[in-house]
């Protein structure tokens, strides 16, 4: 009988690192933030002057709302806060300091979420008769689509019965201007293309007139780019994936306003970096479903995003069987986990005659006669990330 020589084969197993992709779903959640008081600022009032028409404004979370003034300060100097609507009304009664005083704002929303802001409140002695000046020096910016953006001018002395009108320049597209000195509407949606609204406003008393130069800042709206993220899987270091943003002024600050992370990974507030070793079992609640919030100030944004976490990567085969000189081997290695549709296998340090199927991961080849031996060599997968 003729006798045959048996090559052995043994393998290592290696696995790239990297992150996995394909295994992410994606769901839509509904959320209402907390109320952000988006008021800046309070203009100045006068003694026995009627305090400028003035609205206080809230967005992020959903009316009616309840309007507070925590201390009452406005009180103490002639002013009424409405609790419904927010605006401030009244004659005052007695000067501040020239720093003026500070004046605490709450709002409550319908669900009860409640935000707090301070204001400093500033009310001249009585200039009847003195010179005429216009106190506004700037004014709130806006975005494109704004709707409700609201401003007041201020004047003090003179008779205190003023009269306001722009000289030349003009206003954001859809904002409109009244004598009374108020700005309001809602901002065109492509009013940033020609930010800024650079105008002249003139007021008079009947007496004396005076002029100040302003401007309006219109920002495109603010928008997250991201809307995917990179899949991680178990024990994966060094995951990385950054948000980005879009318009607004470019100063963001991002959070996350429902849903979790995979464990141990966090969102770094300034940067938008979600980075972090997830856990080594964390595919075990996968998918992990979020909702990002960015701010830049004025302006909020959302998305709602995922991160699949899926099982390391791993050679299951652990032996090889035999080949035989002269005789056509084929033996195919298999895996588990990570992204199977994108598998693509390598092979190191083997005989020469032997190779692998990057796609299908066989083994193949035939041992020329003389080649009897056990070989040692590596074989490795990587899905593309792992």
């Amino acid at each position: 009988m003729e006798s045959r020589r048996v090559v052995w084969l043994w393998w290592m197993m290696m696995v790239g690192v990297s992150v996995a992709a394909g295994c992410g779903e994606k769901y839509e959640a509904y959320h209402y933030s907390s109320p952000v008081i988006v008021t800046t600022s309070l203009p100045e009032g006068e003694v026995g002057v009627a305090y400028p028409d003035f609205q206080l404004a809230v967005t992020g979370a959903p009316a009616p709302y309840t309007w507070s003034d925590v201390n009452s300060t406005l009180q103490t100097y002639g002013l009424l806060l409405h609790p419904r609507t927010g605006r401030i009304t009244g004659t005052p009664t007695q000067p501040t300091s020239s720093d003026g005083v500070t004046v605490t704002i709450s709002v409550t929303d319908a669900l009860n979420n409640t935000a707090q802001k301070d204001f400093t409140l500033v009310i001249h002695p009585l200039l009847f008769g003195s010179e005429l000046q216009i106190t506004t020096t700037s004014l709130p910016d806006g975005y494109d689509g704004q709707t409700g953006y609201l401003a007041v001018l201020t004047a003090r002395g003179g008779t205190g019965s003023y009269t306001w009108s722009i000289l030349s320049g003009s206003l954001p597209p859809f904002l409109n201007f009244n004598s009374s000195g108020l700005i309001s509407g809602d901002i065109a949606s492509i009013a940033s293309a020609n930010s800024l609204y650079n105008f002249t406003v003139e007021v008079t008393d009947g007496q004396q007139t005076a002029q100040a130069n302003l401007s309006i800042t219109v920002y495109p709206r603010l928008q997250i780019i991201t809307t995917a993220l990179p899949d991680g899987y178990d024990g994966q270091v060094g995951y990385s994936a950054t948000l980005t943003a879009a318009g607004g002024t470019g100063a963001y600050t991002w959070s996350t306003v429902s849903g979790d992370l995979p464990p141990n990974l966090a969102l770094d507030s300034s940067t938008g970096v979600i980075s972090g070793d997830i856990a080594s079992n964390a595919s075990a609640s996968s998918p992990y479903n979020f909702i990002v919030e960015v701010t830049d100030g004025h302006q909020t944004a959302q998305v709602s995003l995922s991160i699949a976490v899926c099982a390391q990567l791993r050679i299951t085969t652990t032996s090889l069987p035999p080949a035989y000189e002269d005789e056509t081997y084929s033996y195919t290695v298999a895996a588990s986990a990570g992204n199977p549709s994108n598998y693509t296998w390598s092979i190191s340090g083997q005989p020469a005659w032997l190779s692998i199927d990057s796609t299908t991961g066989e083994l193949s080849g035939t041992p020329p006669t003389g080649s009897a031996g056990t070989y040692t060599f590596t074989v490795e997968v990587t899905d593309g990330q792992q």
